[in-house]
C-alpha cells in the first residue's frame, strides 16, 4: 500500500511542469498517478512510467520516510548496480587516463561490452563515468604525433640530462634550481570556452574582432612555486634573449635550469646564454611535460572571463591575475613528479 500523498493533484501537475530534471519529473509523475487514482499498484505505475516496480517501491519508501524533498534528491543511481565489478571499474578508470579519451558515451558503452563482456545501458554508463569516476567531456588539446618512448625516457633520465647540461658551467653556485619556461600569445580576440546553459539554450559569447596581441614569457619553479614573467611584443630570439638576461638577474646566486620546448628561436646561433642559466630541451611535441602549460591554461581561463576593448586593459587584468597567484598555488598547479624526484638529489 502506498503512503499517504500530501500534495494535491494540481500542485503535483505544477511541479511536473516546473522541474528542470527528468529524474524528478518521473518521481513526481508517480505521485501524481497515485494521487489522482490512475494507478493502484507498483506494477501499474511501473508500466506507465517505464521503470521497474522495485524502483517504484524504493521511491515510495523514500517519500514515506523523507517526504517530497528527499524523493527529489539526485542519488546518481540508475536503479541497479553498474554491472562492472570493482576490479573492472578500476581497470576502466586507468583507461580513462588515456589523453585520447572517448568521443561519446555510446563509444564507451561499446568498449565496455567488447572489453569486459558487460552490456550496460546508456544511462548506467553515464552515471558510472560522470558521477562515480568523475570523468567528463573536455575540449582536447591539438597535438602532433609524438614519440611516447622519447617522453618516457626524458622523464626517466631527467637527472642525468641536467648533469650533462650543467657540466660546463661554473660549479661555485650555491644551489641548482629547476625552472620550466614557456611563452604564450595573448590577444584581444577571445577564446571560446564551453559554457553551461539550460537545455535548448545555445551559449553566446561576445567577440571583439581586434587582432592586437602580445606575448607573455614566463618561468616557474614547481618545487617552490617561485616565478618570473615578462611581457614582450614578439616571439623571437631577440625577445627571448631579453627574457634570459632579466631572469638571470632575478636569481643571480643559483645555477638555474630552464626546461623548455624546441622553438627555433630557443636554438638561435647568436643566442648568448647567461652564465647562471642552462637550457634543457623537451622531446618534440610534448607540451604535457612542461608544467607551466597548466598555469597558462588557468591564467587564460581567468583572463577570458572578460571582454576587453583595448590591449592595455587586458595587460592590466593579466598583471592583476598573476599578482594574485601565491607560491603555494603555483607549486600546486605546476607540480611535476619527474622534476620533484630528482630536484633534491642534484
Amino acid at each position: 500500500k502506498p503512503p499517504e500523498i500530501i500534495e494535491s493533484v494540481s500542485e503535483l501537475k505544477r511541479l511536473i511542469r516546473k522541474s528542470p530534471y527528468g529524474f524528478q519529473k518521473q518521481r513526481i509523475t508517480m505521485l501524481y498517478l497515485y494521487r489522482s487514482g490512475q494507478v493502484k499498484t507498483r506494477k501499474d505505475a511501473s508500466k506507465m512510467i517505464g521503470v521497474h516496480r522495485k524502483t517504484i517501491g524504493t521511491w515510495l519508501s523514500t517519500y514515506a520516510s523523507e517526504g517530497l524533498d528527499g524523493l527529489l534528491k539526485r542519488d546518481y543511481s540508475p536503479g541497479r548496480p553498474s554491472q562492472l565489478s570493482k576490479e573492472q571499474q578500476e581497470l576502466f578508470r586507468e583507461k580513462l587516463k588515456d589523453p585520447e579519451g572517448f568521443s561519446n558515451y555510446q563509444q564507451i558503452t561499446d568498449y565496455i561490452e567488447k572489453t569486459y563482456g558487460v552490456k550496460m545501458s546508456y544511462h548506467a554508463v553515464h552515471v558510472l563515468v560522470r558521477y562515480k569516476l568523475d570523468a567528463k567531456l573536455k575540449v582536447p588539446r591539438k597535438s602532433h604525433e609524438k614519440n611516447e618512448e622519447a617522453c618516457d625516457k626524458f622523464k626517466l633520465n631527467f637527472g642525468e640530462t641536467i648533469k650533462t647540461a650543467i657540466s660546463d658551467k661554473d660549479s661555485s653556485f650555491e644551489t641548482i634550481r629547476n625552472f620550466c619556461q614557456d611563452e604564450t600569445r595573448i590577444g584581444l580576440l577571445p577564446v571560446s570556452n564551453r559554457r553551461i546553459t539550460l537545455s535548448g539554450i545555445k551559449p553566446v559569447t561576445k567577440v571583439n574582432y581586434t587582432f592586437e596581441s602580445f606575448y607573455l614569457y614566463g618561468a616557474v619553479e614547481p618545487i617552490t612555486g617561485q616565478s618570473f614573467f615578462i611581457e614582450m611584443p614578439w616571439l623571437n630570439g631577440s625577445c627571448f634573449r631579453v627574457f634570459l638576461d632579466e631572469f638571470a638577474k632575478v636569481y643571480p646566486s643559483s645555477l638555474n635550469i630552464l626546461v623548455l620546448d624546441n622553438g627555433r628561436f630557443h636554438h638561435g646561433k647568436s643566442l648568448q646564454i647567461p652564465d647562471n642559466v642552462a637550457l634543457v630541451f623537451l622531446p618534440p611535441y610534448s607540451p604535457e611535460l612542461n608544467p607551466i602549460e597548466r598555469l597558462w591554461q588557468d591564467t587564460k581561463a581567468k583572463l577570458f572571463e572578460n571582454i576587453f576593448t583595448a590591449i592595455t586593459e587586458m595587460q592590466n587584468k593579466l598583471t592583476e591575475i598573476l599578482c594574485k597567484y601565491t607560491e603555494t598555488t603555483i607549486a600546486s598547479i605546476t607540480n611535476a613528479e619527474y622534476i620533484t624526484k630528482v630536484a633534491n638529489g642534484i
